[in-house]
């Protein structure tokens, strides 16, 4: 399968999306998390794991704006995907997001509830805590020391299932072989923002149709923020057992739960 990488500009800056699904379907916007290698790279992975949503939602994939600035915060990285959305003309757009992606879809549906029409938020937190600076300040320290092998293994390790780890070990290898310098400094500021942030007191403020999905062994944010974020929203949570921060890439029933919770949210 063969997706068309595409760009929408800005009087500001310009940003890399791609789309599939049903043209001119129920917009669906999914912000990915965090990664060291941009999810443009696994368009046709991607598509075809929401292919359930081929045949009623026009699915938009972003990356994070080119030529980000070296001091960059979650707020300004939320407003830009929003700006990204409103420059390509979408409206009442169903939101999911990943991870840093998932605190990108809070902020915008803050601060941008005019093009929101539902949101999901996966593996994901309304605020820092210790835990989750020290697992990204060590993925940091290991992208400066431009180890990443390292980095590549240390941030799997911490995302995935040890059954996934192991079984794809060679394949994290050999992708750490392919990372450029470029991308470890795009990777380092976007972790840097994932520092003292705090929804808390905001999340009163998403009033749109939400789910927040967690996980019970993630490493990154602990399932008790997923339940701590879903309280402050007063909407609903599902917490899977077995699967980590990446559930979403290794739950089977995970995007059949997406396409219920969305397939609702339009009717």
């Amino acid at each position: 399968m063969s997706i068309e990488i595409k760009t929408v500009k800005t009087d500001g800056f310009e940003m890399d999306y791609f789309r599939c699904g049903k043209e001119g379907g129920f917009p669906l916007a999914i912000i990915p998390g965090l990664s060291i290698k941009s999810v443009m790279e696994s368009a046709p992975a991607v598509a075809a794991l929401y292919k359930p949503f081929s045949d009623e939602f026009d699915i938009y994939v972003f990356d994070r704006r080119k030529n980000i600035p070296d001091t960059y915060s979650l707020e300004e990285m939320a407003d830009d995907t929003a700006e990204a959305i409103k420059a390509l003309g979408l409206t009442k757009v169903n939101f999911y997001g990943a991870s840093q992606g998932a605190i990108m879809v809070q902020l915008i549906a803050i601060r941008h509830p005019e093009i929101v029409n539902s949101i999901v938020l996966g593996s994901t937190a309304p605020r820092a805590t210790k835990e989750s600076e020290a697992v990204v300040q060590n993925w940091i320290d290991l992208a400066t020391m431009d180890t990443c092998k390292d980095l590549m293994l240390a941030f799997a390790d911490k995302v995935y299932t040890a059954e996934f780890v192991n079984k794809y070990r060679d394949a994290f290898i050999t992708m750490a072989g392919l990372v450029s310098q470029e991308e470890l400094d795009k990777f380092r500021i976007l972790a840097g923002t994932l520092f003292g942030f705090d929804n808390t007191d905001k999340l009163q403020n998403i009033k749109c149709p939400a789910l927040v999905l967690g996980a019970r062994n993630d490493q990154v944010f602990n399932y008790t923020l997923s339940e701590e974020l879903a309280k402050g929203i007063g909407c609903d949570v599902y917490i899977y057992d077995d699967f980590g921060h990446a559930v979403y890439d290794e739950a089977p029933d995970y995007v059949d739960r997406l396409h219920t919770f969305y397939t609702a949210c339009v009717k």
